[in-house]
């Protein structure tokens, strides 16, 4: 893991839905590198997921959340 690794993995822990492109025009590399630094840092189990944070206000009704079984 270089400095850029690293950065991006601290860029991803505060927007894991930054675009490929913007950390390319960011770090002056390709799209393509950062997918492979990306996969790279996934395939070492350093990144070990991509999580959804829900903003349950914004859910239509409590229905909608038993529905789907979330407790």
């Amino acid at each position: 893991m270089d400095e850029i690794d690293f950065k991006i993995c601290m860029l991803l822990m505060a927007n894991s839905r930054t675009p490929y492109k913007e950390f390319a025009e960011l770090f002056h590399i390709s799209v393509n590198s950062i997918h492979k630094r990306i996969r790279s840092l996934v395939d070492l189990k350093i990144i070990q997921g991509f999580k959804a944070r829900l903003g349950f206000s914004n859910f239509l009704n409590v229905s909608n959340i038993v529905m789907f079984g979330i407790p």
